[in-house]
């Protein structure tokens, strides 16, 4: 491991900031990516579920993607023109945080994470790095090791990381260190999106080794559960206990919520009683913090972002742009 001191560049960029004071800090919001203008460029924007408080928090020259809120709701994480950027939710003291030569290495891949004390910003550097920068004390870890395609993802006690390797393409896993590192996965044939849950330790993963499916897997390799699905992005719920994915299941595409506690699946057409704005998705899926909304992009023209009620059983369009991407909730 390499320990580098680095000074914080601060990027002297005006903000065409749009930004209103949040009257109630409680509510539900999201932050995204979208293009508004001729430019093509993508920006970040903030707004309430309802879609009636949007916020631009950027104007750079290069798209702005993979926006994070941060734990304690201050700040924003997101990726331009490869470099790691953190910018205050009122669109003010934007700033790189990557060093130099450390860029990201593969923008549509593996999205940057904050540590749960928010503390920290992991993310992986040309698929060969993963990089730790503590925004308090200054300084940045460089972990080398092998991972292909940028797939990876850090447990929820922030001591390992889950990845996949470049010996075809086996789920691997290591300590956040770059020690002890070990195949889960034996022969696998490309593993994709692996996702580190709260509950059990448990990983979920797209495997196409003869034929695709979702797997469920333990952190000694012992799997779970395997499921004839398609998915496209997963993503666990805060809990743990429920893995939401977009795709095919049973050769039928929609959005489904798999109980690993129940073993059950749950189309979400099925459970709000209505027909989803459009089942196939683009760029991810999400769930908010108590767990009540999910959200996830419909493939429409344009792209629209969709917020599903999981207690009142409704959805909602808040965001039909000339094109989204990349929303994510904010915490509460």
């Amino acid at each position: 491991m390499r320990y580098l001191l680095f000074i914080f560049l601060t990027v002297f960029i005006s903000c065409d900031n749009i930004i209103q004071n949040d009257k109630d800090d409680d509510m539900q919001k999201i932050v995204y990516s979208s293009i508004i203008d001729s430019t093509g460029i993508y920006q970040i924007f903030t707004n309430n579920i309802e879609g009636n408080n949007k916020n631009k928090l950027t104007s750079l020259p290069k798209s702005c993607i993979r926006p994070i809120w941060s734990p304690d709701k201050e700040n924003i994480l997101f990726l331009s023109d490869y470099n790691v950027y953190v910018i205050k939710k009122d669109g003010t003291e934007l700033k790189q945080v990557s060093p130099e030569g450390y860029g990201i290495g593969s923008l549509g891949l593996y999205a940057p994470s904050w540590s749960t004390d928010g503390k920290k910003i992991y993310y992986i550097a040309g698929s060969k790095n993963i990089v730790i920068i503590n925004i308090v004390e200054n300084k940045i870890d460089i972990i080398p090791f092998d991972l292909w395609g940028g797939y990876a993802d850090i447990s929820f006690h922030e001591d390992k990381i889950v990845y996949v390797g470049t010996s075809h393409g086996n789920l691997c896993v290591m300590n956040i260190d770059g020690s002890n590192a070990k195949d889960l996965t034996a022969d696998s044939m490309w593993c994709w999106w692996p996702q580190w849950s709260s509950y059990n330790d448990y990983i979920a993963f797209k495997n196409s080794f003869r034929g695709i499916n979702l797997f469920i897997m333990d952190t000694m390799g012992t799997v779970i559960k395997k499921i004839h699905a398609n998915p496209g992005r997963l993503k666990w719920s805060p809990d743990g206990t429920k893995l939401l994915f977009d795709g095919s299941y049973d050769l039928i595409s929609g959005i489904y919520i798999y109980d690993i506690i129940e073993d059950s699946i749950t189309n979400l057409e099925d459970d709000i009683g209505e027909n989803l704005v459009h089942s196939e998705t683009t760029c991810g899926v999400d769930w908010s913090s108590d767990g009540n909304y999910i959200l996830y992009h419909a493939r429409t023209n344009p792209v629209q972002i969709v917020i599903v009620d999981l207690v009142n059983k409704k959805q909602n369009i808040i965001i039909s742009d000339y094109n989204n991407k990349y929303a994510t909730f904010r915490p509460r």
